[in-house]
């Protein structure tokens, strides 16, 4: 893009100021991608067609670089009372400001943890942190891929540099798998919907902690189930319900870069390609897209009451 042409006239000094993504201009189907040289090579020109005119250069991405196959081992079967289909990837909370010179110290523009929330530890989100990270990028999901395919064959997805000080979950740039998850048993009678929208009904009977999830394709049904005086301990009602709509469920795949001196847990640099493989799928995933799994409303951590089954 030009105004990077011109930063860059500018010379080095205007390179480590921040830089508004354009991902459209830094990586597209026609242009290719934003390069960079890595190293500078003299050159005395000689006359007419000398081939000692021509100069190799090796050259660097500004991005970084991702693909998602399937593991050659992964169960899609048998997962909490269902099957999972469908799986697809984007990406989320990418950095919207980049460094345009080398990260030497390993510090982007996003370097400093940036409060996210207004208050608590989850809902309204700072108009700071909006400002900074873009949100899941929900048009642009594609396919995983299979576990044979080759690197080149690869949907693969471009994404600029993050690093953060402190690698938290709301500060670093992830993969959002979405995944169609089909309970293999509903209510008596029940006829699944025909979008593949479930309910599950999350309770802990009586004072003992075991956790029943059972699933619905009616959702007054389910809430029927939840307000039985069984999910009671003496003192508060122990369930929740909680929505799947459509069917989908998400999982958050973090990119945990081989270390190099001084760069930090699951930081995003610059010409790196990401191979990433779905190796196991536990459980059901979280019914909306970039919640972080144990938070309230999720599986691990449904609220109403309900003991998280694994405290975070």
């Amino acid at each position: 893009p030009q105004s990077l042409v011109n930063m860059l006239k500018a010379g080095y000094s205007a390179m480590e100021n921040p830089y508004d993504v354009n991902m459209a201009q830094l990586a597209t189907p026609n242009d290719g991608l934003m390069m960079f040289s890595q190293s500078v090579t003299s050159l005395d020109i000689k006359e007419g067609d000398d081939p000692d005119n021509k100069v190799t250069i090796p050259v660097a991405r500004l991005l970084a670089k991702a693909g998602v196959l399937q593991g050659s081992n992964l169960s899609l079967t048998d997962i909490q009372g269902g099957t999972v289909s469908n799986l697809q990837y984007t990406l989320a909370q990418c950095n919207k400001k980049i460094v345009v010179g080398q990260l030497y110290d390993f510090k982007d523009a996003n370097w400093a943890y940036i409060n996210p929330f207004v208050s608590g530890i989850d809902g309204a989100l700072t108009a700071e942190y909006q400002a900074n990270f873009t949100a899941v990028l929900n048009t642009d999901y594609k396919a995983v891929d299979a576990s044979n395919t080759e690197n080149k064959n690869l949907k693969t997805v471009y994404m600029p540099e993050n690093t953060a000080e402190n690698p938290a979950p709301t500060q670093v740039t992830y993969i959002q798998v979405r995944a169609k998850f089909t309970p293999t048993k509903l209510e008596d009678g029940a006829t699944p919907n025909a979008d593949g929208t479930f309910y599950v009904m999350f309770g802990q009977i009586g004072t003992n902690d075991a956790l029943h999830q059972l699933y619905f394709a009616d959702k007054t049904k389910a809430e029927a189930e939840a307000a039985k005086t069984d999910y009671n301990n003496g003192t508060v009602q122990r369930s929740v319900v909680l929505t799947y709509n459509q069917g989908y469920c998400y999982f958050r795949l973090y990119l945990n870069e081989d270390k190099v001196a001084g760069a930090t847990k699951l930081g995003i640099l610059r010409n790196t390609f990401f191979k990433a493989q779905i190796t196991k799928i536990n459980g059901l995933g979280t019914p909306l897209e970039g919640q972080i799994p144990g938070t309230p409303g999720t599986p691990g951590n449904p609220g109403g009451n309900v003991k998280p089954p694994k405290p975070v």
